[in-house]
Formats: C-alpha cells, structure tokens, sequence
C-alpha cells in the first residue's frame, strides 16, 4: 500500500452503522395503532352508530386502544437506547 492510503486508514476509523432493535419499531407502530384506535373508540362515544352492536356500553375501542397504546409505549421506552449489532 502506498503511504497515502496508510494514512487514511489511520486517520477515518471503520464506522459500523448503529440499528436499533425491532421492538423499537413495533413499539412506535403500536403507539400509532392505538392512537387511532383509542380516538375511533372516543369519537364513536359522541357518535354511536345507528345500530349498536352487543356489549355497545364496554367501550371496546376505548380500552383496546389504551391497551395497545400502553403497551407501544413501554417497548418504546425499554428500546430506546438500544443497538443492536
């Protein structure tokens, strides 16, 4: 190798690019997920459809989407600072 080349390799250290887990990913989908689906379930409250299915008074919406909300949130957290690889 020539004296430039030896140099170079000295000087920029191999730089591995940094990836995050996939929890990191499915935690942030979830948050999205449940987003909707918490405020789908929040706007059917003040607009309950014409024909109410059985068990309309759980509030399914509602509590699915917290749920999965909550769970997005805390894979989000424990991910966050993360690398993988």
């Amino acid at each position: 190798m020539s004296e430039i080349q030896e140099q170079a390799k000295e000087q920029a250290p191999a730089q591995v690019p940094k990836m995050r887990p996939i929890w990191y990913f499915v935690g942030w989908m979830l948050i999205i997920m449940g987003t909707v689906v918490t405020a789908t379930g929040i706007w059917e409250v003040f607009q309950p459809p014409a024909h109410k299915p059985v068990l309309w008074e759980l509030h399914t919406g509602i509590w699915w989407g917290a749920v999965t909300l909550a769970g997005g949130i805390i894979l989000q957290q424990l991910n966050k600072n993360k690398v993988v690889g």
